[in-house]
């Protein structure tokens, strides 16, 4: 294969690929400090745009006591991390799995880089009935491997619907997006407050939980950060009640009011 560059979202799924292509000179990753999948994406190819989401992101990351990650996120916001386009010569391999963050992905690449010859490798190609690993990020470096060999070049009306689905997106007011039989639909970010609240009952429990219970259910992949700050929202609204919020919000104690 010609020189490549990989890209995927951040987390566990980019430590794993590092491993599996170090000592291979002709590949390098470009790693998307990004969860598309959250988040204002209106106009986020103009600097307005982005102010939006990095002040939304910043808000909610207060909000679940994680604001000290903010610097990092201001680094990532929107496309940042896609602004360098690989060099000619170069192809791009897309790791993407059935998760709305790295479908987005998918479609932004497409979007931005319109020049480089995109291939696609899918976690589904490689495990087709195992519903528990939609995200690259949930599979072992085995699977990575036989994710490459099953790896194919993009189309071109692959690449113009893929980049289409991104202008698309970027039109929305959505918050939350989920990636369900082969589409991605926008949600209110309400979405996993029926979720959580089915979790809570009149004795206290810890934040994290009720959050734990919600993101093993595999609705659509969502992490703890952003449960936490619909659990404090939910406080806010007089839903659930707390006995003050810890340091960690994780171990704030909460429960039906």
């Amino acid at each position: 294969m010609a020189k490549t560059v990989h890209v995927c979202t951040g987390g566990s799924g980019a430590h794993t690929l590092e491993e599996v292509l170090k000592d291979r000179p002709d590949h390098r990753m470009t790693v998307v400090n990004e969860g598309f999948g959250l988040g204002p994406l209106s106009d986020i190819d103009k600097s307005a745009g982005m102010a939006t989401r990095a002040a939304w992101w910043n808000h909610l990351l207060k909000v679940a006591h994680r604001d000290q990650w903010g610097f990092d996120f201001a680094d990532h916001v929107g496309l940042t991390d896609l602004a360098q386009a690989p060099d000619p010569g170069e192809i791009a391999m897309i790791w993407c799995g059935a998760n709305a963050n790295e479908q987005i992905l998918l479609r932004a690449v497409c979007h931005v880089w319109p020049q480089t010859p995109l291939w696609i490798s899918e976690v589904i190609a490689a495990q087709p009935y195992d519903r528990y690993q939609k995200a690259v990020g949930a599979c072992p470096p085995w699977v990575l491997r036989r994710m490459e060999t099953l790896a194919r070049p993009l189309t071109e009306q692959e690449r113009d619907a893929l980049a289409a689905d991104w202008l698309r997106l970027t039109a929305e007011d959505h918050l939350v997006r989920l990636y369900e039989n082969g589409e991605i639909r926008g949600c209110d970010e309400t979405l996993y407050d029926d979720a959580l609240l089915a979790q809570c009952t009149r004795a206290f429990e810890k934040a994290i939980t009720i959050a734990g219970h919600v993101m093993g259910a595999n609705m659509g992949i969502v992490g703890d950060t952003f449960l936490f700050y619909r659990i404090r929202k939910l406080v806010e609204g007089g839903v659930l009640e707390t006995q003050g919020f810890a340091e960690d919000f994780g171990d704030t104690l909460v429960r039906v009011a």
